[in-house]
Formats: C-alpha cells, structure tokens, sequence
C-alpha cells in the first residue's frame, strides 16, 4: 500500500455512529460539532489507525480499534481548529466510560476469563476484580476501549462495552 492509499483509507468516512467516542481531548459535543471541520488531519495523525471519520466527525469505535493513549497523543496537535484540546500527556483523559454486563461476562457466569482486566492499560486501576469477576472503577476508567476490542464477542457484541464521554454521564445522573 502506497502512501496515497494509505491516507485515503483512512480519511474514509465511516457510516455507523451508535456509540461514537470522541478522540482525546475533544471538547464538550455541542461545540466539537461547530468547531471540528472534519478536515481528517487527527485521523492521518493517529498511529494506530483508531479514529474514523463518521459522518464527517473524528471517531474512536473500539469494537474495531481502540484507542491506544499514545504519549504524545497526535491527533491532538494535528487539531488546527481546537476541538482536541491540547492538554500534559500525562493527564488521563477521559473519552469514555466501559461497562460490563454481567448477565453474559464470562468471568460473572463463572468462567475463568479475564482479558479485559489484563489488557486495560490501568490494570488494578480502571478494572479490579473483586473475586476474580472483573469491575469498572468509574472513577479511573478513561474509556480507551481496549477492554472491549479484547472482550469475546458473542453474535458480534463483547460482554464489556465502553459509551462515550456524553452517554457515561448521563448514566451517572
């Protein structure tokens, strides 16, 4: 794949947006969606190829791929237009907010599994296990995503899911 393929895939446009989280940094909804230009320059930034563009917007779905906190978060300064906030890179963003169901997590039905715990970048942070069941300490979670990408999938969905920004706080009302 050449450069120029390279760079048109994944400035492509992606038509779900169920669930869209936002790349770190972005500010409050309402005035991302004014400000971001969806000029796809935080896309050609992210080295992980993690952020899509979804109807016209920069979008992480970590079912496909998470985000990865890179150290000196990329998109952010590719951001000309100041929707990514540019922010220390070693302050956790939150993005998003992962929540287990319970009713068909392995690990909860007794199962030995517990790859959501061993993956999160903020192990005995984010996700504790509290007799060997894995839980979200909403507190510390950032909502990166990678549990869920790692999460088994049962008819396409994981047991373990991450929301955006926007929805966990409406949860927390």
């Amino acid at each position: 794949m050449n450069r120029r393929e390279f760079f048109r895939l994944a400035t492509r446009t992606v038509t779900k947006d169920e669930n869209c989280i936002r790349p770190p940094g972005a500010v409050e909804e309402g005035v991302f969606q004014k400000i971001c230009k969806g000029c796809g320059k935080c896309v050609q930034a992210c080295p992980h190829q993690s952020i899509k563009l979804v109807n016209k917007y920069p979008c992480i779905m970590p079912e496909n791929t998470p985000c990865y906190l890179c150290k000196e978060f990329p998109c952010r300064s590719a951001c000309e237009n100041g929707a990514l906030n540019l922010v220390k890179t070693d302050e956790k963003n939150k993005i998003g907010m992962a929540e287990i169901d319970k009713e068909r997590c392995s690990a909860w039905s007794g199962m030995d599994c517990r790859m959501c715990y061993i993956k999160c970048p903020f192990m005995d942070e984010a996700i504790v296990l509290d007799d060997f069941k894995p839980v979200v300490v909403h507190e510390k979670c950032v909502g990166c995503g990678i549990c869920e990408n790692v999460c088994f999938m049962l008819n396409g969905k994981a047991f373990i899911k991450v929301f955006p920004k926007r929805v966990s706080l409406l949860k927390e009302l």
